[in-house]
């Protein structure tokens, strides 16, 4: 069991009194719990838009340097044929270090934009105890959005 912590757009004051809006991993306003798929499921989620290095753990501080696999930053690189191995081989090693999952295989795809802004569709197919599931992503320059998953 978790706290359900997905992504969520809120507005922001600023100090010169305007409004930004800001997206991040935030916990849901009415404070729900998650657990089995959809807890992991989240979980596997914030994995991908993490920057390694970057997770704050006061508790046990030498875990945090190998978590997390920004995938948002694959965004703005040049991504060919090879490129999309490489983030969807990156992508599987980051799922099988959480110890509920048994393997992880991704396609990733890149999604042509408006203006020229890309996005990767990742295509994960997920097998835990219980065996198979999808979880599919979108990822843009911003943030990552869960197209379909486990519940």
């Amino acid at each position: 069991h978790d706290l359900s912590c997905t992504y969520r757009t809120v507005v922001l004051p600023m100090p010169d009194g305007s409004f930004q809006a800001v997206t991040a991993v935030q916990p849901a306003a009415e404070m729900i719990e998650v657990s089995g798929r959809a807890c992991l499921s989240e979980a596997l989620v914030r994995r991908l838009a993490t920057a390694r290095g970057t997770l704050i753990d006061v508790v046990a501080p030498s875990t945090t340097a190998n978590y997390g696999t920004d995938v948002v930053d694959s965004i703005n690189d040049d991504v060919d044929p090879r490129a999309l191995a490489v983030i969807g081989a990156s992508v599987d090693a980051e799922m099988r270090k959480d110890e509920r999952v048994v393997s992880s295989q991704t396609k990733a795809t890149v999604i042509a934009g408006i203006s020229a802004a890309a996005s990767l569709l990742l295509e994960i197919t997920i097998t835990d105890g219980a065996g198979p599931f999808k979880l599919v992503l979108l990822v843009s320059q911003v943030s990552v959005q869960v197209l379909s998953g486990a519940s």
